[in-house]
């Protein structure tokens, strides 16, 4: 597999973009996510109660489908709690 310098760079802005939200403990973990749910599907049903940084599903990678968990990062940690 070649990696693709746009690709390196999408993600680590990604990286550095949830980064801060991590260090501040502003995360949650979330289960019983719908299978067919997508990582903004997840983070549209917690965006009511405050800024959401990311949201990201957890994949199985045999079958490419969600494993109905994820985590959820907010702006603040006063949020996540």
């Amino acid at each position: 597999m070649k990696l693709n310098v746009d690709d390196v760079k999408k993600v680590y802005k990604e990286w550095k973009r949830t980064r801060k939200a991590r260090a501040a403990n502003a995360s949650i973990f979330v289960k019983g996510v719908p299978s067919d749910w997508s990582d903004n599907d997840l983070g549209k049903l917690f965006f009511s109660f405050g800024k959401v940084v990311s949201s990201k599903l957890k994949i199985d990678w045999r079958t490419g489908k969600s494993r109905g968990m994820g985590y959820v990062n907010f702006e603040t940690a006063e949020v996540a709690s």
